[in-house]
Formats: C-alpha cells, structure tokens, sequence
C-alpha cells in the first residue's frame, strides 16, 4: 500500500488523487491548511487532515485485498486529544527530563512589550520578534548580518508582555534547525534578501498581499514588491556602512535555508562554520543572559512602492527643515501623519507637518532641524549624509490585500553645518 505524507492543503490532497490515474496512490495525509478533515474517498483515494497542534488523532482502517493488492474499503475518524486521556508513564518520564534540561517549564525572561510570532506580521514586515531571533543568531555566532526565513516562525501567536518561559521559544522555533555561518559576497546577499520578496502582482501576491518572508539583523534595506523594477532589494547597508558588492560578509542563517530552503540561493555557498546548536536554544540562553527584553521594530526593512524625486536639505540644529516634492500621477491621497525622515542608523523623525496638494501633486515636509541634528548624531562640519523620507498613500493603481496603503521614498542628501546649537533660530 502507498500512503502519501503531503505537505498541502485538503485541495491539493484532492488535485494529487485525481491525477493519479493508475490508482497509485491509496493514502494522502494532508497537513498544511489546518482543518478537520476525517478520512474521505476522492477518486479511489483516501483524504484526511487532523487540523494542527495535536488537537486530533487520527485512526484509519483499510481493508486490504492481499492478492490483488488493492484497497477495498476504509473507514475511520478524527478523535480529539484531551486532557482526560491517560499518558505513558515511561515517555512521560522521558519529556519531564527533557523539559527541564531545555527550560521548556522555567521563566528565562520576562518581555516589557508583547512579541509577535503571528505568520501575518512575519511574512509581511519586520517584526520585533523577528528582531530578537536575529539579533541572538549574530551574536551567538558573531556574524556580519543574520537572517532566518518568515516559516520558520511558527505557533501564530503573541507572547507576553509579561514572563517568557522556554517552552514559548520551542513552540515558536519548533524545528530542529541548527546555526550556520556562509561566507557571501555583497552582491549574493543583495541576491540572497531578493529571493524572499513576493511581488503583489503574482500569484501569492494577489492571494495574501506582497511579502518579505523573512526577519534579518545587521542590514537595512528597502523591498520593491513589484514587478518589472531594476532592483527588488536596494539601499543596502551592513553595519550601518553601504554595502560594497564586492566585499565579503559572514551571514547567520539556520541549516534548513543553508541548504536551500525556502527558495534561498545558499546551498553552494562557503560555510564558514556549522555548529550543533539549535536556533530555538540560542534564542533561550539569549534571553536568559538579559532577563527582561524590549525589542523594538527598527526600519531594517523598508517597502517601498513608488520613488519621489531626490532632495537635498541643510541640517545645523536650528529652526526647521523644509523640502517639496512633486508626487507620482497614481497618488490619490497622502496619510501626513505617517511622514517621517530616517537616519542612516534607522532613527525615525516624524514630521512636524506634511501637506499634500492634489491640484498640483505636491508634498511638502517639514521636520525639526534640531531633532534631525539628533538622529544624523555626531557627523562633522560639510559631511553629506543619506536620509530617507517614507510617506503611505492611497493609490490609484495598486490594491493592496494586507497592506492597507501604499508607500512613497525618498533619497535626501541631509548637509551638516555646524553652527552650534546656541545659534539662532532659523535657516
């Protein structure tokens, strides 16, 4: 008998049976789509799914014709796994010694902020969980950058705030991934962070909406999600410096992206080191060194969706910043109050006013020069700096399903002058 362990949904359980015209197949156990599906016959094939998170077991009988060696008829169900159900002493014995030995029952520290592990926000944006995975990654390994794949994150749920045990690590790093370093190029990392962006003009994109799927520490970026543009990946800076495509970066990642997974272009990359730890075990000891934790969504990973005209402007800490803009033909209407400049640390300054002018497609920004002077920090006298300012925006031409608005960039070339702050008001 052939009993097929598919990774898919019910549908494509049913599609698999139906094209398996030589009757093949007698079994699909699907599991991906997370509904309840007792065993059913489609095209002389057995489906069946038992949801997700051991809530169901599932019992099939087959009745087996030996001689023929044919499937004759079937019947079984999904029983519910309760807490009235009695456990194995001896495999009880064996998860209590391991509970222990990974904290999966200990309070390792306690998080001042909720961390979201929902699929949602992990695919779509950075997230401050996603922060915490990758920032333990690079300093465990002591790595240039670190990225691990939006899939790898699991349970589809919000921790805390409040006291974090092992346990909520595992469940949502539930694999047996373990750390590696690869050794790219500037220009294979560029590569490397596009091969996870889902553009909102394919398949996946018209279904859930553009993606990044991953979460990342060391590098900011900005994501193109569309189709038909130069550069999906751009504006890249490692360590706060521009990334140099010729340069060479170590990179954490977890073994199952080292090998390939997920459609990341690694599996014949140098790897640098290999280690036996697994990612949910570095994640532990991370937040067990620091006790409490407050990770925070820093701008590592910029949407974009349309570019306004570059800018340049004069920063000396005094009086106010002011550039206009004229804006692209599909912008409908500006949300000003999301108008910010970013440092190229990723420092955010929200703009003390924003017009738009729909008559004209204009923007016009204004932020305090003093709190620029701040986010741009200790640059000297005639130092040109790259800021970048974001606004969202309603658009006449892309209908976004999980963003609700669109997102316009731009490039300003941010002049220091030092004129002290006791200097005057004004420019």
């Amino acid at each position: 008998m052939v009993v097929a362990l598919a990774h898919t949904g019910v549908p494509d359980a049913e599609a698999l049976a139906e094209a398996d015209t030589d009757d093949a197949i007698d079994v699909v156990v699907a599991g991906d789509d997370e509904i309840v599906y007792p065993p059913e016959a489609t095209s002389g094939t057995v489906v069946t799914e038992g949801e997700a998170r051991a809530n169901y077991l599932g019992e099939l009988r087959l009745s087996v014709d030996t001689d023929a060696g044919a499937v004759t008829g079937f019947d079984g169900d999904l029983l519910p796994v309760t807490d009235g159900i009695p456990k194995d002493p001896e495999a009880s014995a064996t998860i209590a010694d391991y509970r222990g030995e990974a904290k999966l029952d200990t309070v390792i520290a306690e998080s001042a902020v909720p961390l979201d592990a929902r699929f949602a926000t992990n695919y779509h944006r950075e997230s401050n969980y996603g922060n915490l995975i990758t920032d333990a990654m690079r300093e465990r390994t002591g790595a240039d950058v670190a990225i691990t794949n939006a899939g790898g994150i699991r349970s589809n749920a919000v921790y805390g705030p409040g006291p974090i045990t092992g346990g909520d690590v595992f469940n949502t790093l539930p694999f047996a991934n373990t750390l590696v370093t690869v050794e790219l190029t500037g220009e294979e990392l560029v590569e490397t962070l596009a091969s996870q962006v889902i553009t909102l003009e394919s398949d996946t994109g018209r279904a859930f909406g553009e993606e990044i799927s991953q979460q990342v520490s060391g590098v900011r970026f900005e994501w193109v999600p569309h189709e038909g543009v130069d550069e999906r990946v751009r504006d890249v800076r490692v360590g706060g410096e521009p990334l140099d495509p010729e340069a060479t970066y170590e990179v954490a990642v977890n073994s199952f992206i080292a090998a390939g997974g997920s459609g990341y272009p690694l599996a014949d990359k140098p790897r640098v080191a290999e280690t036996d730890v697994l990612l949910a075990t570095a994640v532990v000891e991370y937040l067990d060194a620091r006790g409490t934790v407050a990770p925070t969504v820093e701008g590592r990973m910029q949407r974009v969706d349309r570019d306004l005209p570059d800018a340049s402007v004069t920063v000396d800490g005094n009086g106010k910043v002011v550039a206009r803009f004229d804006t692209p033909a599909d912008v409908e209407s500006v949300a000003t109050d999301t108008v910010a400049v970013r440092s190229p640390d990723g420092e955010r300054v929200a703009a003390e006013h924003a017009v738009f002018d729909a008559d004209e497609g204009t923007l016009v920004a204004r932020v305090d020069d003093a709190a620029l002077a701040d986010a741009v920090g200790d640059a000297a006298d005639g130092d040109e700096l790259p800021v970048d300012l974001y606004a969202e925006y309603d658009s006449t031409e892309f209908d976004h399903v999980y963003f609700e608005r669109s997102r316009l960039n731009a490039d300003v070339t941010a002049t220091v002058r030092d004129r002290g702050r006791g200097a005057p008001a004004g420019r």
